[in-house]
């Protein structure tokens, strides 16, 4: 299963992403990911970073877990992640 990595050097990336690509399929922004990511350029600054990993199976009920109990509501506004099979 892949995992789509969302996060900001500054702050709210994640919220800033969500808030772009609302609706849309994260298997296509990775598959695309490159189409996806924001040209820093001379600034070195972006909204939002975004890396994507391959791992073996997941439970989404695992994720659910994290995301609703152990990962802090306001820390998801900078940082979070979604799963291949998710929407944005």
């Amino acid at each position: 299963m892949k995992v789509l990595k969302v996060y900001s050097d500054g702050d709210y990336g994640a919220l800033e992403f969500e808030n772009k690509y609302l609706g849309a399929s994260v298997k296509t922004i990775i598959e695309n990911i490159d189409d996806y990511r924001q040209d820093v350029g001379e600034s070195y600054e972006a909204d939002f970073l975004l890396d994507s990993y391959d791992f073996g199976d997941i439970c989404p009920k695992f994720v659910s877990f994290l995301k609703n109990q152990i990962i802090d509501e306001d820390d998801q506004k900078h940082m979070t992640f979604y799963l291949e099979t998710e929407i944005v």
